[in-house]
């Protein structure tokens, strides 16, 4: 039986390994966040957006549909749709190939 509630889940309070700017994307072992405040240095508490539909980077040369599966590709900081990278959630809007930005609707269809 569930005692007391702690957060809402939509934002965590995350404790930093380091340095993070606003609207950094954070890996979790599932999931991704988006930073909502900074921190300066290792031991800061940040809070970190779990949910919503958040503007990201995404790779070029590869369309995205409504409701396809996209990927956090850490090493270039952007989506994309190869599986082998964290799921970060669906897209949103459809994507041209020539798109540098995407619409990703964060952590829809991964588990957290």
């Amino acid at each position: 039986m569930a005692r007391t509630m702690v957060q809402d889940g939509k934002t965590l309070d995350f404790t930093s390994a380091g340095a993070i700017a606003v609207g950094e994307v954070l890996e979790f072992a599932n999931s991704i966040g988006i930073a909502l405040t900074p921190a300066t240095a290792a031991g800061q508490v940040v809070s970190v957006a779990m949910e919503g539909v958040w503007e990201l980077a995404k790779e070029t040369g590869v369309a995205f549909t409504v409701g396809q599966k996209l990927y956090w590709d850490a090493a270039n900081n952007r989506v994309d749709a190869t599986n082998t990278n964290i799921a970060c959630g669906l897209a949103w809007r459809a994507q041209g190939s020539a798109d540098t930005l995407c619409l990703v609707k964060i952590n829809a269809g991964a588990p957290v």
